[in-house]
Parts: C-alpha cells; sequence; structure tokens
C-alpha cells in the first residue's frame, strides 16, 4: 500500500498539497463546466458520473476531502471544494440557495474547533441610517432584504440616540440554517465585507458588512450586540452533532421501549383471548350434553 493510502498523515502534509492542486486548478484551467451547465470533477475523469449539478460536485468533493483513504485524493478535493466555494456566485444556478439539512461530515483530521454563537446569529453592522426627527432610523426591511437566506428572526439595535447601524440575525436552529447562515457569511466575504474588512475598514463607506456570530463575538461586541448574543450559547459542529445523536438514540430507546411494551399487552391479550376461547369452548360442551340429555330422557318418556 503506497504511503498516499495511509490515513495517518500530519495537518502539514496535507495543506502543502491542498495548496498544490489549488494552485493547479487556479492556473491550470483544468475546471471548466459542461455545455449543459453541470460539471466534471477533474480528478474522477475515468468514473461513470461525469455530469454534476453544483450542489451535487460540492458534496462530492468534501465527501472525498473527508475522506481517510487517500491523501492525494483528499487534498485535491479539498482544494476543488475551496474553488468551488469562492466562485459560488459563479458556478451556482440562479435562484434560492441550494439547501442540504443533513449535517456536515466530520473532518477525519482533528484541529481545535470553532464555537458558534447557537442557535446561529450574524452580525451586520454599517446598516444605513437617517437623522428624523434629532434620532437616528432605519426603513426596517432587512429580514425581506436577507429573504433568500431564510432568516428566523432580525434585531436592530436602538439605544437614546435612537439606531446604532447595526443588527443581529438569528437562523433556524437546525443544519438548514447552518447553511443559510454559513451562505449569508459567504456572500459578503465575496463582496469583500466580512469581519475583517469592516475591522479594517475604519468605516470609510456606505455598505453594509456581515458575519457569523463566533466565540470571540460572543464576549467582545458592542454592548448592545452582545447582549442579544448572550441569548444564545457557544457551541461547536462537534458538540451539535453529540447532542443530535444522543438526542436520536434517547428517542429510539423510548420507541423500542414503547414497541416492547405493546408487544406484552398483545401477548397478554393473546392469552385472555386464549383463556375466553376456552372458556366459550368447555360452556358450549356442557350445552351440548346437556341438550344430549334432555333428548335422552324426552326419548324415554
Amino acid at each position: 500500500m503506497s504511503s498516499d493510502e495511509n490515513s495517518d498523515f500530519s495537518e502539514s502534509e496535507l495543506e502543502d498539497r491542498v495548496q498544490k492542486s489549488y494552485a493547479q486548478l487556479k492556473e491550470g484551467g483544468i475546471f471548466r463546466r459542461n455545455a449543459d451547465g453541470t460539471f466534471k470533477c477533474p480528478f474522477c475523469l475515468g468514473k461513470k458520473k461525469q455530469d454534476y449539478r453544483y450542489k451535487d460536485i460540492l458534496q462530492h468533493a468534501n465527501g472525498v476531502a473527508n475522506s481517510p483513504k487517500s491523501l492525494e485524493k483528499a487534498a485535491k478535493h479539498r482544494a476543488l471544494e475551496m474553488i468551488l466555494m469562492e466562485d459560488a456566485e459563479q458556478l451556482k444556478p440562479s435562484g434560492p440557495p441550494m439547501i442540504d439539512s443533513r449535517p456536515p461530515k466530520r473532518v477525519r483530521l482533528e484541529r481545535k474547533e470553532e464555537r458558534f454563537v447557537w442557535p446561529w446569529m450574524a452580525i451586520v453592522a454599517n446598516i444605513p441610517t437617517a437623522l428624523e426627527n434629532g434620532a437616528y432610523v432605519t426603513n426596517g426591511k432587512l429580514k425581506a432584504q436577507f429573504s433568500e437566506f431564510s432568516p428566523a428572526k432580525v434585531t436592530l439595535m436602538w439605544d437614546a440616540l435612537g439606531f446604532r447601524g447595526m443588527a443581529v440575525v438569528e437562523f433556524e436552529k437546525n443544519w438548514t440554517g447552518f447553511y443559510c447562515a454559513i451562505s449569508f457569511e459567504k456572500s459578503f466575504e465575496l463582496r469583500c465585507h466580512g469581519k475583517t474588512q469592516w475591522i479594517e475598514s475604519k468605516k470609510c463607506d456606505s455598505s453594509m458588512y456581515a458575519w457569523l456570530a463566533r466565540e470571540d463575538d460572543y464576549h467582545n461586541s458592542d454592548d448592545y450586540v452582545k447582549m442579544q448574543l448572550h441569548h444564545g450559547d457557544l457551541k461547536t459542529i462537534s458538540e451539535l452533532q453529540e447532542e443530535e445523536e444522543r438526542k436520536k438514540n434517547t428517542l429510539v430507546d423510548d420507541l423500542t421501549l414503547r414497541i416492547d411494551e405493546k408487544n406484552k399487552d398483545l401477548q397478554s391479550s393473546g392469552e385472555q383471548l386464549m383463556e375466553m376461547t376456552y372458556s366459550l369452548n368447555q360452556f358450549k360442551s356442557a350445552l351440548e350434553r346437556k341438550d344430549s340429555e334432555m333428548a335422552r330422557l324426552l326419548e324415554g318418556h
């Protein structure tokens, strides 16, 4: 077995190969869209499947990238996944985002996990304001403006002077909500209006900035934003997956117990039915004997 088929490789080895494959994809032009809008995987040309939709090739790249079987394949497909995510707006079909409600697959290589605010929340900064009657106001239509990402709730930040130009967007407490939240963050990053750019911008333009709330935001945000974030908890993806697994196991155990109880009830009912059938048969036999005796007595007279 070659070294590439060994799952015991270091993080640095993987990253080196990812960067090489990434450069190959960026500079070599080997990843193209088919004429019908589908995609071929440039690293699986011998495979039968050669017409992936955007969502499907992203899922394919993620699956192989997280496979422990081959370092080379994992690195190449991790690079492909990076390209797909970077060019999401150009590559994915128009219309609402394709939502995959399944939990993300766990990465084989262990690393320090990010802690997100749960339920999923995003911070929006530099929202346009206007001064009316001595107070700052906004049009208050952010939820409609962000509707393609299916926000569950948008909370605007206000103080004594009016609207503070910031908001917290909350998403559904499930994996679909996570996908929408990540897509929301990515849409701002692609326009260079994420958290890093907000910190560096010195508020020099009038465009909105947004990012998914993480541990640093939970502890170090504006007091009004922090107060809203503290309605949630800090969770890693692994913790949420384990919690979901525990809930599933508890549900399965509960259902198994209920089925066992129903089976016992049915068994008990069956035994009772057998006893009643036996008693009825005994009663029927007694009646038949009595009728027979009466018939003999009548014949004797």
